[in-house]
């Protein structure tokens, strides 16, 4: 496991390596991808606490976390499928 220090400037939200006993009521997710968070890139498996919007990637391993992910219900939508499609130039309406 990676140690994710708090990053300076960036306020609670910053990623962080959990304590011994993470504390009550503060989110944390396992990252099931590498992911950049706040300026820092972390590796699949990380331990984070979290209290922004969690993310497709981040797996809830609290009961806060549990609750946050299921109040947003984060999905992975492709980029690609969201584009416009163009009929072809020939097309008649």
């Amino acid at each position: 496991m990676t140690d994710h220090t708090p990053v300076p400037g960036q306020g609670p939200s910053s990623p962080q390596a959990p304590a011994a006993a993470a504390p009550k009521g503060v989110p944390q997710y396992r990252l099931n991808q590498k992911a950049y968070l706040h300026d820092k890139l972390l590796e699949e498996g990380a331990v984070i606490y979290w209290t922004e919007k969690p993310e497709h990637y981040m797996v809830p391993l609290n009961d806060a976390a549990k609750v946050e992910f299921k109040k947003y219900n984060p999905q992975y939508i492709d980029p690609m499928l969201k584009l416009p499609v163009a009929p072809p130039a020939d097309a008649t309406p």
